[in-house]
């Protein structure tokens, strides 16, 4: 594998206008330490009818906070270039301590303001002056209820130190520690596995080598198994302890009080994944059926589906392709792809010691980041307009939004990824050449689509939410509940239209979403989401197609300064109704009669 300093420099990323040297950051560092102290000074001045104050204070914690954040991504952008370098992390150790001490320092004021009257904070929140702070003092007034005394809160944020660390802990094992068996192949060939590499063998033609690198993928976290169900153990006892004192019920409630969703859209969603799962193992069989296999394992999901036809493009071939595909969006968000490879905002291919998988980052109104670790498969093309996706949303949330409301809520996060995603497949199945090609396409739809991202999610979401409650109800939990918890699942999902590997159990190992509190399920609503507005975006009725690419553009300018489900509205999804839902599960399906009539 190549080091950093052999990769050409106009396949990483430029980092220049976050920060634009090491050395210029620890400057940056030195003069906020002074500046965040500035803050101290409005403390016992948050009183009422002493709105002049208020609003100084505010917009000082707003201007120190979006300075923070710029070199915090900084920190976190060069760590991920090498996670082996140690310069990265300990940036990242500078910054998170500089923002620790911020947090303690601030800790104050919405304590301060939580003391003051629901009167007066509705007076401040109808105020024009304050109108950046709008949807601030709402959530003031929501979470009044789960606000501790001054003394406990202050105790609280001084926790913030050492809490929460769960995440970073188990991603450094992954990245820096985690090793693998080589894997070999039908003919003997030996291959060097890492978690880049296996999305590319897992869909191999070669089946051998797509049940080693399964195999070996899952070993490689089962070594740990021990180590990892440690550590996410002690993630939902951390989540447990904050609903607690936080007066909910469980973490859950928690998550969905804090986003402001539903809990009752998650439970449709649970409810209709249930009642379809008849889609999810008809399509393994009919996969099966193609492949000509006389049985179906877990390391066949993602098998190349034609030997006469494959995608498989070189970066600049890929990123062409995907401009094509997102003309229903419009000249300008099309033009954004040449700009964002001009500019370097990708971080192309993978380096010894980078950070595994993809993934894109936006501060306020600086150009946005995509680090990738392009293979050149069909799954790293989807990766392309799914990170850039992200970036656009960021983009115009930044655009519109002040840098109060400018960043949207995980909730609606994937949404506008996955629209582009859809709409990649769309255009590939509408130009596709043969029938060969449109079956190749078709499967990549319902295996990344459907199968991958609102099935599978949904069964990571219900391994989560059984984890929490084994956890709620026992205060304990084990590797081995874990694995079994996780088994069971596997088990329901997939009948007896799949068959598992023993090393499966481990599979739960590798899920790093599961460290960010109920995320995994939003994925399934995003893409339910996402579907939605991709047929609208491409109907055949011009009205319809108006009315979804000005209700989408409405969509990813707001950033956060409506509720999520809100602001699905504007976009034109309302994920309340189960009917809206279902409408994806007879996509899928419909997807599934024309692939049965491909082969006819």
């Amino acid at each position: 594998m190549k080091e950093r300093k052999e990769i050409n420099e106009k396949y990483k990323w430029d980092l220049s206008d976050y920060c634009s040297n090491d050395e210029e950051f620890i400057k940056e560092l030195n003069y906020l330490k002074t500046e965040i102290k500035k803050i101290k000074k409005f403390e016992g001045l948050l009183t009422e009818n002493n709105e002049k104050e208020i609003l100084k204070c505010l917009n000082l914690k707003t201007t120190l906070t979006e300075k923070i954040y710029r070199l915090a991504y900084y920190a976190m952008f060069r760590n991920d270039e090498d996670l082996t370098n140690g310069k990265g992390q300990e940036l990242i150790s500078l910054i998170s301590s500089l923002d620790t001490d911020f947090s303690n320092l601030t800790t104050f004021i919405i304590v301060d303001l939580n003391e003051l009257s629901h009167e007066y904070i509705t007076y401040l929140l109808n105020n024009d002056k304050f109108k950046d702070y709008h949807r601030f003092f709402e959530n003031i007034i929501r979470n009044k209820p789960h606000m501790l005394s001054r003394k406990e809160e202050i105790l609280l944020s001084k926790m913030e130190e050492f809490a929460g660390e769960s995440s970073t802990i188990y991603h450094n094992l992954c990245d820096a520690e985690l090793t693998f068996n080589d894997v070999l192949d039908s003919k003997g060939k030996k291959y060097k596995l890492t978690i880049s590499t296996s999305s590319k063998y897992k869909e191999s033609s070669d089946r051998e080598l797509r049940k080693n690198a399964t195999h070996e993928l899952n070993l490689g976290f089962g070594k740990f198994n021990t180590t990892i169900a440690s550590i996410y153990a002690n993630y939902i006892k951390e989540l447990n302890f904050d609903s607690e004192v936080r007066k909910f019920n469980n973490s859950l409630e928690m998550s969905f009080f804090y986003e402001e969703t539903s809990l009752d859209v998650y439970n449709s969603l649970k409810t209709l994944v249930n009642n379809n799962l008849d889609i999810l193992r008809d399509m393994f069989k009919l996969k099966q059926k193609t492949l000509n296999l006389e049985s179906f394992y877990i390391y066949d999901f993602f098998a190349p589906i034609s030997k006469k036809f494959s995608l498989k493009l070189d970066f600049y071939d890929a990123v062409n392709l995907v401009k094509k595909s997102l003309y229903p969006l419009g000249e300008e968000y099309v033009k954004f792809v040449d700009k964002a490879v001009q500019e370097r905002w990708f971080d192309v291919y993978e380096n010894k010691g980078k950070q595994s998988g993809a993934y894109s980052a936006t501060h306020y109104r600086l150009k946005p980041k995509i680090l990738m670790n392009y293979t050149s498969s069909a799954s790293d093309v989807f990766t392309i307009t799914h990170e850039f996706g992200h970036c656009m949303h960021s983009y115009y949330s930044n655009l519109a939004q002040p840098f109060t409301t400018s960043n949207y809520e995980i909730f609606v996060a994937e949404v506008a990824s996955t629209v582009n995603e859809v709409l990649l497949l769309k255009y590939l199945i509408s130009n596709a050449k043969n029938k060969d090609e449109k079956i190749f396409y078709i499967n990549q739809f319902l295996t990344d689509m459907i199968f991958s991202t609102i099935f599978r999610q949904t069964a990571f979401a219900e391994f989560e939410e059984s984890a929490h409650k084994f956890y709620k109800d026992n205060k304990f939990i084990s590797k081995d509940i874990l694995n079994n918890i996780y088994l069971d699942i596997l088990k329901k999902y997939f009948s007896e239209s799949v068959i598992l590997l023993p090393s499966s159990q481990f599979e739960w190992c590798r899920l790093l979403h599961l460290f960010k509190n109920f995320y995994v399920y939003k994925y399934a609503t995003g893409m339910i989401s996402a579907l939605m507005i991709a047929n609208g975006l491409t109907s055949q009725n011009e009205e319809i197609r108006n009315k979804f690419f000005n209700g989408y553009m409405k969509f990813l300018h707001a950033g956060s300064s409506l509720p999520p489900l809100e602001i699905l509205k504007l976009a034109g999804v309302d994920l309340e109704k189960p009917e809206v839902m279902q409408e994806a599960f007879n996509i899928a399906r419909n997807m599934l009669n024309e692939w049965e009539n491909l082969l006819k």
